[in-house]
């Protein structure tokens, strides 16, 4: 019965220095027992020793019970750490290509800062353009006015010279011939 609890603990083949220790190991428990071809009266000291073996049997086995539970934990932290792993390398892939996709995004928004940039710059332009051509217009505007002014004076200066001529010319063909000599008619021979 307390064999099995010691030997338990050794995996594969037990040691060679050990096989001593654990035959005379394996006979202790029916001399103490009293099962022995010897009987003789019980003496306290064996008595004593007997219920410190029981005791020392109890604690191996509590402790050899606290190991396969520490062991069964291992098993579960060790479980518990290669998934925390597995995350943490899923986690750093993520991060990467949050990283990459963060790159590229600031690529993208400078090329497009560049863009509005020169999108303003040929609006300026543009605007400017447009006001030149305005103050063009403006002034062309004037020029038009003071033209058709030019010509309706010219117009009005011609009308009033026209108006002497034909005036000059009504005097002349009106005036009176009485004395002027008169005029030889052709002979129609």
């Amino acid at each position: 019965m307390y064999i099995h609890y010691w030997t338990r603990s050794y995996k594969g083949a037990c040691p060679e220095s050990f096989s001593k220790p654990i035959s005379r190991q394996e006979t202790l428990p029916t001399h103490l027992e009293g099962t022995s071809t010897a009987e003789g009266p019980v003496h306290p000291a064996e008595e004593e020793a007997r219920s410190y073996l029981g005791k020392l049997d109890a604690a191996f086995t509590e402790a050899n019970d606290e190991i396969e539970h520490g062991l069964s934990g291992r098993e579960a932290l060790d479980s518990a750490r290669l998934k925390t792993a597995s995350q943490l390398q899923e986690v750093s892939m993520q991060a990467v290509e949050y990283e990459r996709l963060a790159k590229s995004a600031r690529l993208c928004e400078a090329e497009l800062q560049e863009r509005e940039d020169t999108y303003t710059r040929c609006l300026i332009t543009c605007n400017d353009a447009v006001n030149s051509q305005r103050d063009n217009a403006d002034k062309l505007e004037k020029r038009i006015a003071e033209v058709k002014a030019l010509v309706e004076q010219s117009t009005e200066q011609s009308r009033d010279q026209e108006g002497a001529f034909q005036s000059a010319v009504a005097m002349i063909l009106t005036y009176p011939v009485k004395d002027l000599p008169p005029k030889k008619s052709p002979s129609v021979e």
